[in-house]
């Protein structure tokens, strides 16, 4: 362990005390929000069905570049509320299969997220956890995952009720638990009339030691540039977990760098340790901030295309005096010429996310670093949507995929697209079947099987060109 630097007066001592002490409890520097400029609410599109939910973030952007969630201060409403309802958090429930826009209004600026609401049905709901076995005083996150009736997979964390009877988990908040007592454990979630659980293992495994990592060399941090930080502990057992999430940070030189939102940034040159502690363990990290300066911005891909309903990230990438370059995506505050056709997400964790909003059309999409007077752009253009997920016609009853042998049984499949929309999938999709003895897919007519024998034959569909969207469906012939 490195122990951190202190300074023998009173008078210098107390500052770096009260900046170490802040850096561990999470704290960040958050500027004085100014103008107002844009009001974004992502995502710019959703697909929700009916009788599920989804939370939509309104984000200010002002004149400094300085963003800010101001989700619980907007004004929501719903266009047609017989479509979608939202509540004043942003949660948008599904009510009857249509589209509407749900808007964001504050101090006269509004954004509007495109919501098409389906008629797909929830069939089941699975819950998959970090990990199987938990470390007493380790964190485990789950996530409940719905599978619909049109063969779309979504996450419903937020949605469902969690519950562990155990007493081996104390639940935190949705999907994360934290290991409290040795032994057998399960985690519950519910919603409506469905229930998944897992079983899972709290052991007595202790750490063993402390790992932490930088995504870029910190031997020569410029100043301004953030570092994302990484934490893995290793226990006793052998396992390896990441614990970023629930590490804490400080610093020796509080004016030098900072560590907030999971990365280190900057402030000014000089050097400076940081130390992770988790459970009481620690592990530090030298970081050396240089006098070098921002002299140019680039944006990759410089030339985009996205799907219509959905977006391609975008990256910032700056370039110093000294010759480094560093990612400025999260820094920089992301503009569209025409966000009608394109919107560009200022979102943390989703900054230089281009959505597409309007088919065949483009606009240019720009990337500014407050203080510096550069910017960049990218090029991005909107293309047909492409499908998403899809469903088989028959396979909501098994009546239906009956037939007897020596005659024919025509399957047909709907797809979901990127936009929202559905169309027939019949013909682009590729038919196989893995019982030819029985029943055999007909290679000309996209859907159409040929019952041979008695029995049960299982036919997979695929889309071309992206195998890993298919499902499968049995069928009986007699």
């Amino acid at each position: 362990m490195t122990t951190m630097t202190t300074t023998t007066t009173m008078t210098k001592r107390l500052p770096i005390l009260l900046g170490m002490i802040l850096a561990a409890c999470g704290t960040e520097r958050k500027p004085s929000p100014t103008l107002l400029v844009e009001l974004q609410v992502t995502p710019p599109v959703a697909r929700i069905a009916s009788g599920l939910a989804q939370k939509l973030t309104a984000t200010a952007v002002y004149e400094d570049g300085h963003t800010q969630d101001l989700s619980s201060l907007v004004a929501w409403s719903s266009t047609d509320t017989a479509t979608a309802s939202v509540d004043a958090s942003g949660l948008v429930t599904g009510a009857a299969a249509g589209s509407v826009q749900v808007v964001a209004s504050l101090q006269g600026k509004t954004s509007a997220s495109n919501v098409a609401v389906t008629q797909a049905a929830l069939l089941s709901m699975e819950v998959v956890p970090s990990l199987l076995k938990v470390p007493i005083g380790a964190e485990v996150r789950a996530v409940a995952q719905g599978h619909l009736s049109d063969g779309s997979v979504v996450d419903l964390t937020s949605q469902v009720d969690w519950s562990t009877p155990d007493g081996a988990l104390t639940l935190q908040t949705p999907g994360l638990a934290l290991a409290s007592v040795m032994g057998p454990a399960r985690l519950y979630a519910t919603l409506q009339e469905m229930q998944a659980f897992v079983d899972l293992e709290v052991t007595d495994a202790a750490i063993t030691s402390l790992a932490v990592a930088a995504a870029r060399d910190l031997s020569a941090l410029p100043k301004g540039v953030r570092a994302p930080l990484t934490v893995h502990a290793t226990f006793t057992d052998g396992a390896r977990l990441d614990v970023t999430a629930g590490a804490t940070w400080s610093t020796n030189e509080l004016a030098i760098a900072l560590v907030e939102s999971g990365a280190v940034v900057g402030l000014e040159p000089g050097s400076a340790q940081l130390e992770a502690r988790y459970q009481g363990a620690t592990a530090s990290l030298a970081v050396t901030v240089t006098p070098a300066e921002l002299v140019g911005l680039s944006l990759t891909p410089p030339v985009a295309t996205v799907p219509l309903g959905t977006f391609v990230p975008l990256q910032a990438l700056g370039t110093y005096t000294d010759g480094s370059v560093g990612d400025l995506t999260g820094q920089a505050t992301w503009s569209s010429a025409d966000p009608a056709a394109v919107q560009v997400s200022n979102v943390a964790g989703e900054a230089g996310h281009a959505f597409g909003l309007l088919r065949y059309a483009q606009s240019v999409v720009t990337a500014q670093v407050p203080g510096t007077g550069l910017s960049a752009t990218s090029l991005v253009e909107v293309v047909a949507p492409v499908v998403t997920s899809f469903s088989i016609d028959q396979a909501a009853t098994v009546k239906s995929r009956i037939f007897l042998a020596g005659t024919d049984l025509q399957l047909s499949a709907t797809a979901t697209f990127t936009d929202g929309t559905t169309a027939d999938a019949t013909a682009l999709l590729r038919w196989e079947s893995f019982s030819p003895a029985v029943a055999l897919a007909d290679l000309a007519v996209p859907g159409l099987v040929h019952g041979l024998s008695t029995g049960t034959a299982t036919i997979v569909v695929t889309l071309p060109h992206n195998p890993t969207i298919w499902m499968s469906v049995e069928v009986y012939v007699r």
